[in-house]
């Protein structure tokens, strides 16, 4: 595996991935996903992101049919809904942390997960390719 370089770290990337994931147009600049947010590393912004993912994915989740098994303890919906609350409890003790992280390159590895769900979901909710401005 090669090392890293700063170089690599593609902000305007991770706020793609996150648009994505979020349903919004890819390049519209605003919000706890823009690109600024990921430069700059404030533990408040990235904690915000987290909670607005946690609460979009609920959303998106909330347009799934789940089987009674998959509701109960164990199973799929419940399992779903635990790692969303821990999403959503990270955000949250994240933005009482001062200090910043900037070009932190685990955001790639993280909206490369978030990509990933996307994609999922689209599928599951039987959407096509997004359109593109």
């Amino acid at each position: 595996m090669r090392a890293l370089a700063v170089d690599d770290y593609d902000a305007v990337e991770i706020e793609y991935g996150f648009a994505y994931f979020f349903e919004e147009p890819i390049g519209k600049r605003s919000g706890a996903h823009d690109a600024d947010a990921f430069r700059g590393g404030e533990y408040a912004d990235l904690g915000e992101l987290l909670e607005k993912f946690a609460a979009h994915f609920r959303k998106r989740l909330g347009r799934l049919r789940f089987s009674p098994d998959e509701e109960r303890g164990g199973g799929a919906k419940a399992n779903l809904d635990a790692s969303i609350d821990s999403i959503e409890r990270m955000g949250t003790n994240i933005k009482g942390h001062k200090g910043r992280e900037p070009d932190d390159y685990r955001w790639d590895i993280i909206v490369d997960l978030v990509h990933t769900i996307a994609a999922l979901l689209d599928h599951l909710e039987g959407k096509g390719a997004p359109r593109i401005p």
